[in-house]
């Protein structure tokens, strides 16, 4: 048996829906309208912290384990 480790794996996984998340304080967002001062943005990745996260890494590498005919 052999193990490895892939640095920041869960930042590979693609999301199978849409999710948006409130800007953190302390970024500043270029916008058109001075009257809102909270914003959000639409994540095109996974993130950690994300519940789903997990699950996006290990069906990215499940297929791609799949693809070069290697047995899980």
């Amino acid at each position: 048996m052999q193990l490895m480790d892939i640095v920041t794996a869960y930042l590979y996984g693609s999301l199978d829906s849409d999710i948006y998340m409130k800007v953190p304080g302390g970024i500043s967002v270029p916008s058109n309208n001075a009257k809102r001062n909270i914003y959000c943005v639409k994540l095109n990745k996974s993130l950690y912290g994300l519940k789903q996260s997990g699950r996006m890494w290990y069906n990215r590498l499940s297929e791609f384990l799949l693809q070069k005919r290697l047995l899980q």
